[in-house]
């Protein structure tokens, strides 16, 4: 055999392979996509429907439920109150951060639907205001640092001494916490991610939740847990899900369902319960101050509350035979 016979043989080889391996890609693109048809999006309508109707009864009853949040620098703070719940698709938040106060509808690449993802946000506030003081100058910059990467709204006014040397700062910090739950369909590996901003303490976690275990067992205990009630709710941490994910991914379409008793092999598991009640810290008295520092911003946040005071204004401009508010105006 020449060599050049030698060459178009491997060739030939490489090629079948080549074309083994596109079909694999193929198969599994198409089982990929028979999923998120069948199970990851109307799994994903369902959660979003029950929040929806969740939200609207905890913004009618308004429960008195008290959290506690540690500020780093000040420390508890004890009277924290979830309130305005809401449930807004995450491409009408992309939107609102984009400064466009219009439905938006997300181009698709690919495959990747986005259409259905969904965040439950609500802010948790306190009637009053933390004062607190800082004398030294890392301790300052290290307070700053720390509210600003939790995007927690404060003001820094500054005192200097006779030779205009930084003295002291007294933060102000303004009590609104925005706590979010972030749906978002996982096309690869055919589940759900779930996002949890600022709920038990500042920062996320993120945990996968298969579609076949959204029932409404599990449904009942994620009420309670977003309410800070007594439940059951078993999360997993989204990487120790990776080889149950590749395992349904392989069986293709012959899953079964199972209920959320059948899931004993699970990692974390949390119960919440009501954060007690105590008195606010005392407040500094206000000296005199030299230079007063802007406020943080929150742009999300702010243009979040934006979008929601402009659509209260052409809801109450519109005709309607209900009393719902804003309870019509996310999903449909």
């Amino acid at each position: 055999m020449s060599y050049l016979e030698q060459l178009k043989n491997e060739a030939q080889v490489r090629q079948a392979q080549d074309r083994a391996t596109e079909l694999e890609r193929q198969q599994q693109q198409a089982q990929r996509e028979e999923l998120f048809r069948t199970q990851v999006k109307p799994t994903l309508e369902r959660l979003r429907h029950y929040l929806r109707e969740l939200a609207e009864q905890l913004n009618y009853l308004k429960p008195d439920t008290r959290i506690t949040y540690e500020i780093k620098g000040y420390g508890d703070i004890d009277d924290f109150q979830p309130q305005n719940y809401r449930v807004i698709l995450l491409d009408e938040l992309n939107a609102i951060r984009e400064g466009k106060l219009t439905r938006h509808l997300a181009q698709e690449s690919g495959f990747t639907d986005t259409r259905s993802n969904f965040v439950l946000r609500f802010r948790c506030q306190t009637p009053y205001k933390i004062r607190f003081q800082k004398r030294k100058k890392r301790e300052m910059a290290l307070q700053k640092d720390y509210l600003l990467k939790h995007n927690i709204r404060f003001s820094c006014e500054e005192e200097t001494d006779a030779n205009f040397q930084l003295t002291r700062a007294i933060f102000v910090i303004e009590p609104v916490i925005y706590v979010d739950f972030e749906f978002v369909a996982n096309f690869k590996a055919s589940a759900i991610d779930l996002t949890v901003k600022n709920f038990a303490k500042f920062g996320k976690k993120i945990y996968t939740l298969a579609p076949d275990e959204i029932n409404d067992p599990f449904l009942d205990e994620l009420a309670k847990y977003i309410t800070r009630q007594p439940n059951n709710l078993v999360l997993r941490e989204k990487n120790q899900s990776a080889h149950r994910q590749r395992k349904i991914l392989q069986s293709g379409l012959q899953t079964h369902p199972k209920t959320l008793a059948s899931k004993p092999q699970l990692s974390e598991q949390q119960t919440l319960h009501s954060g007690s009640q105590t008195q606010p810290k005392t407040q500094l008295s206000k000296p005199q101050l030299s230079e007063k520092k802007p406020t943080s911003t929150v742009e999300d946040s702010d243009e979040f509350d934006e979008w929601l005071r402009i659509q209260e204004q052409q809801l109450a401009t519109t005709p309607t035979t209900t009393k719902k508010g804003l309870f019509r105006l996310f999903g449909k």
